[in-house]
């Protein structure tokens, strides 16, 4: 589940791709000295917190619809499916005699 929710948010623009993209962009700006490395560096690190927070609260929410929705499956514990599994084989054993 993780390695999909980390692909939905970089197709989202919430990873570390975004970030790198925004410095690429500012970075003209330090060069022709409209912006000092120190201003685009800590540009850089609210970007980065904001996307952080803004990710954490996606992956959140993603996980718990995500539990929602399992919850309404007809889903039975492994030992338990195991358990019907062996009744089901006695009972085809018991049909064959």
């Amino acid at each position: 589940m993780e390695s999909v929710l980390q692909l939905l948010l970089e197709g989202l623009g919430y990873g570390e791709a975004a970030v790198d993209l925004c410095k690429e962009r500012l970075l003209p700006l330090v060069e022709r000295g409209l912006l000092r490395q120190e201003e685009l560096e800590a540009i850089v690190a609210d970007i980065r917190k904001g996307l952080c927070r803004r990710r954490d609260l996606l992956l959140r929410g993603a996980r718990r619809e995500l539990q929602r929705l399992l919850a309404l499956l007809p889903l039975v514990p492994e030992d338990r499916f195991h358990e019907l599994e062996a009744r089901v084989r006695a009972l085809e054993v018991d049909e064959r005699k």
